[in-house]
């Protein structure tokens, strides 16, 4: 096998390893993500032509791969694309970053925010 083929695989590879925000685009998609006991998720509002949900993309998909907040389950909703999903949390500000915990909404929080910042969130509503 060529090098350049090892390398595509491998790279292949690394970005579905690292691939932990799950994209929902439907309303039962989210009930089935937060529906299991003791499970903790966070959900990401954005929209493609947002400047700071762009800013805080690349922040909230770093978070999602650290692995000490391996048993918070990250998702993202495309805010104009999922209305139905927007319109049931009332989401009128963007990014907005919504937390869960058993399937019941703890707290939301609007805007951009550092890497520091989301992880100070995650503790606080998640109690680690």
């Amino acid at each position: 096998m060529k090098i350049s083929n090892l390398f595509i695989i491998a790279l292949f590879s690394l970005s579905s390893l690292c691939a932990r925000v799950v994209q929902v685009t439907s309303m039962a998609q989210l009930e089935g993500i937060l529906a299991p006991k003791n499970s903790r998720v966070i959900v990401k509002f954005y929209k493609d032509t947002c400047p700071p949900c762009k800013s805080f993309a690349p922040v909230y998909e770093a978070v999602s791969n650290d692995s000490q907040l391996s048993s918070i389950t990250f998702v993202e909703v495309n805010a104009p694309v999922s209305q139905a999903i927007s319109a049931r949390y009332s989401i009128r500000s963007l990014p907005t970053t919504l937390f869960f915990s058993n399937g019941q909404l703890i707290k939301g929080e609007t805007g951009f925010k550092t890497a520091s910042q989301l992880r100070s969130l995650i503790s606080t509503y998640f109690s680690l």
